[in-house]
């Protein structure tokens, strides 16, 4: 299930999109479907890391081809500030004990 509508965010061909916590990818997938992004997902969990890259892969109806998938810490990401036009974290922070750490990384990316 996709928690954010994603059509009101209004991302325009080119933006760079990061999915924080991507998991096997749901938000990934979603993305995809638009044309133009820029997607970045991570995830702490290689598996789901790994899946997450193949699900995005296998789809038929992906609009865009520009993403990368990998294995990180929210609380330190790899990323430089302000990298990212929209950061996604769903369903993610309840599960980080360093959550205030977690925003603060989240915040400076975007």
């Amino acid at each position: 299930m996709v928690t954010v509508d994603l059509h009101e965010l209004r991302l325009k061909p080119g933006a760079m999109v990061l999915d924080a916590g991507c998991g096997s990818g749901r938000h990934l997938r979603a993305l995809a479907k638009l044309p133009g992004l820029k997607i970045f997902g991570i995830d702490r969990n290689p598996s789901d890391v790994e899946n997450a890259i193949k699900a995005v892969k296998e789809m038929p109806d992906a609009a865009s081809d520009d993403f990368s998938v990998t294995c990180a810490d929210v609380t330190r990401l790899p990323f430089a500030d302000e990298f990212f036009d929209c950061v996604i974290c769903s369903e993610v922070l309840e599960h980080i004990p360093e959550h205030n750490a977690a925003l603060k990384e989240l915040a400076s990316a975007g």
